[in-house]
């Protein structure tokens, strides 16, 4: 990630990649960059793991 982490209202780019666990897209790999809140993010992080991410930037979904 690159921006100032110590401010989590603002914007951070960063790079993102993982899997799908279960469902329709089960074993999918994800990937992309972007801006996003950081503040949303982590909350999410901390709580066990993102379910959602909103973001501006590229993404890719390949099976």
């Amino acid at each position: 990630m690159e921006g100032d982490l110590t401010k989590p209202g603002q914007p951070v780019n960063g790079a993102f990649e993982g899997k799908t666990t279960d469902g329709e897209f089960a074993d999918a790999q994800h990937k992309g960059t972007g801006t996003f809140d950081m503040a949303s993010a982590a909350g999410g992080c901390l709580a066990g793991g993102l379910s959602s991410l909103d973001f501006q930037g590229k993404y890719e979904l390949s099976k």
